[in-house]
């Protein structure tokens, strides 16, 4: 019993990496301006990827987009925009200062998209593994338009 709970949590690390480096994937392609509804529909298919698919799973889950920049004149990074699904905050410059360390190296002027989700897990048994948050950041440029634009509208 207690290999099949860990066997399951890393299942559920594994196949929420994948969901993450999906929606990362579907922004990185987008040409057209995206909206809080297109996030919105990013949230639901992170959620059916993740077999989140009862209401109180799902209120448990969240996605965020951040377009940061870098400038070479100033030497720092920067939000464009950012949204967050489930009452999650927008990623604010302030915020990302914390982050920086992990940040890639930039050209002044290029643009990258950073989606971080996260879901709750509960183990199915009581085996020594407590229920937790599985969080997961990638990070990805865009790849067919330099700048992936959006409108809160």
């Amino acid at each position: 019993l207690a290999t099949f709970v860990y066997f399951d949590v890393f299942n559920k690390i594994f196949i929420n990496e994948a969901a993450t480096y999906t929606l990362a994937d579907m922004i990185s392609r987008q040409t057209q301006t995206v909206t809080p509804s297109y996030i919105q529909g990013m949230a639901s298919l992170y959620d059916y990827l993740n077999g989140q698919t009862s209401p109180t799973a799902a209120a448990q889950t969240w996605v965020r987009v951040t377009c940061i920049t870098y400038s070479s004149v100033s030497k720092e990074y920067s939000v464009v925009w950012s949204y967050g699904t489930n009452n999650q905050p927008a990623l604010t410059t302030a915020m990302l200062q914390s982050t920086v360390k992990s940040l890639p190296v930039m050209s002044g002027g290029d643009t990258l998209i950073q989606v971080e989700t996260q879901m709750h897990y509960v183990p199915k048994f009581n085996m020594g593994l407590t229920p937790r948050d599985l969080y997961q950041l990638v990070l990805t440029r865009p790849r067919i338009a330099p700048q992936v634009a959006f409108s809160s509208s």
